[in-house]
């Protein structure tokens, strides 16, 4: 039975996986042509006629099978249903990322998030909620996602310097929690604070290093706006802006987050726009009644927050980036900054001098 039914299923699978491939202009990776040679290899090869190796051959089928899933429904989906709609945010981005100079291929966007702003790197495709394109006070947030595509162009001169300081901070993450872990064994030291900082060790090491470097790397490209824009979401569907660590967390707390945005900004010269942007970010965490914790350093230790800044600009020019200057040329990280000044500056008018800019920006 399982030998009929995998030819027949293989190939029926195959040709599906082949007519996919001609949705899209060009396969999101290698790993779908893979995924079809897989197939053919479970369907013709004689080392699975063998009765032991029957469940052997069913798993790599259903594992290959779920692969092509995930491709047509993650990523050649959203990729086959773009409209003009989609077309103009595709052509906002190559803008966007010839103002930057960004270093690698843009991804593709697709307007089917339902779930904020994210990236799928797997396929390249950053996806983004339907309505955000008519509003333009998270539009910065598109920044940090274009930096989580850099760290997988490995032995890629263009993203050489960029990948050499973050393998450099990961070596202070791994040296200085090392160190603490030690020294908090020979101490009298509370087990909650020996796990949160085990927790925040390798939270650091999985995720929050990359995040704090697409944050920067965000703070960088848009400048202020950047800033703004992380106050705006904590704002509206942040909680606990000092987080205590925990297991597999994929984001650092707000508060550490915000903190090397501000260091980020005095780097730029912005160091005006920083203190305006620090005292309504303390304002919105007092009306909130959030306070740092003890101990809370042992988490995010300041050291290392500044060394992240450091490091990150050194790579984000060192890939021939462009960092926010406050110039006066019509450009679109120019024109997310005066969203951001119109707003504070000039609420009721605000509504209706963004409708005509994202008008004029996203013309259909």
């Amino acid at each position: 039975m399982l030998e009929s039914y995998i030819k027949g299923a293989a190939t029926q699978l195959i040709e599906r996986a082949t007519a996919l491939k001609g949705e899209i202009p060009k396969p999101p990776k290698m790993e779908f042509n893979e995924g079809i040679k897989e197939l053919q290899a479970i369907r013709d090869d004689r080392g699975f006629d063998d009765p032991e190796e029957e469940a052997l051959r069913l798993l790599e089928y259903r594992r290959v099978a779920a692969g092509i899933d995930r491709v047509e429904n993650a990523a050649i989906a959203a990729m086959a249903r773009s409209n003009a709609k989609e077309s103009a945010v595709n052509n906002l981005l190559y803008r966007l990322g010839s103002e930057i100079v960004y270093p690698i291929e843009l991804p593709t966007v697709s307007l089917l998030s339902q779930n904020y702003f994210y990236i799928n790197t797997d396929f390249q495709l950053m996806c983004i909620p339907l309505m955000e394109l008519h509003f333009l006070l998270h539009l910065p947030d598109i920044y940090h996602e274009l930096a989580h595509p850099l760290f997988l162009a490995e032995n890629d001169p263009r993203t050489k310097t960029w990948l050499d300081t973050f393998r450099r901070i990961q070596l202070l993450i791994s040296n200085h929690f090392t160190k603490q872990i030690v020294e908090l064994e020979a101490a009298r030291t509370t087990d909650t604070i020996r796990a949160g900082v085990a927790d925040s060790y390798q939270n650091w090491q999985c995720r929050w290093a990359e995040e704090f470097f697409c944050d920067l790397f965000g703070l960088f490209s848009v400048g202020p706006a950047y800033a703004w824009s992380h106050l705006h979401l904590h704002a509206e569907r942040g909680r606990n802006a000092y987080q205590l660590p925990r297991r597999f967390s994929t984001h650092p707390a707000d508060s550490p987050r915000m903190a090397i945005m501000l260091d980020a900004l005095s780097l730029l010269n912005q160091g005006a726009v920083a203190s305006q942007i620090e005292s309504k970010w303390k304002g919105l965490l007092a009306v909130a009644a959030q306070s740092e914790p003890q101990e809370y350093h042992r988490y995010y230790p300041r050291q290392l927050l500044k060394k992240c800044v450091e490091e990150a600009f050194e790579g984000f020019t060192g890939m021939g980036c462009k960092p926010w200057a406050a110039e006066n040329e019509r450009t679109i990280r120019n024109t997310l900054n005066e969203a951001w000044h119109r707003f504070w500056t000039a609420p009721q008018s605000f509504a209706t001098w963004e409708k005509e800019v994202t008008e004029a920006l996203l013309p259909t």
